[in-house]
């Protein structure tokens, strides 16, 4: 206990200090963080904004083929009729129609000759044939 009363009535010697490169490190320090987190927060704005473009263009795609679809179908109901009822011509021009639409021209193009070929004076299938260039 002696001990103890001697160490209490011990005075250390008071040396202020100054570290003047301290606050530099701080503020570098803070401004490396506030890099860090301008960078991820552009990155995960950009990344954010690519994946939202990402998925409208796979809803229009899906929407593309399934309208393909759809017309391909469709084209093989009118195939059908055609070669059930050989010289109609609304049938010849509806599959010069739907092979237009999916971009197989030559056979849009044969479709058409037929229908014009049934009937010459065919106003729809000039008129078609003119706007696309068959």
């Amino acid at each position: 206990m002696l001990a103890l009363k001697k160490l209490n009535n011990v005075k250390f010697p008071r040396i202020p200090r100054l570290i003047t490169e301290l606050p530099q490190k701080k503020w570098f320090f803070y401004g490396k963080i506030a890099c860090f987190s301008l960078i991820t927060t552009v990155l995960l704005v950009t990344i954010i904004l690519r994946g939202y473009e990402l998925f409208q263009g796979i809803q229009v795609l899906e929407a593309a083929t399934t309208k393909r679809d759809e017309i391909a179908k469709e084209r093989t109901y009118w195939q059908d009729v055609v070669s059930r009822h050989p010289g109609y011509r609304d049938a010849e021009f509806k599959l010069a129609v739907l092979s237009y639409q999916l971009g197989e021209k030559e056979k849009a193009k044969e479709y058409l000759n037929e229908a014009l070929t049934i009937d010459p004076n065919f106003k729809e299938g000039r008129e078609f044939a003119k706007q696309v260039g068959l």
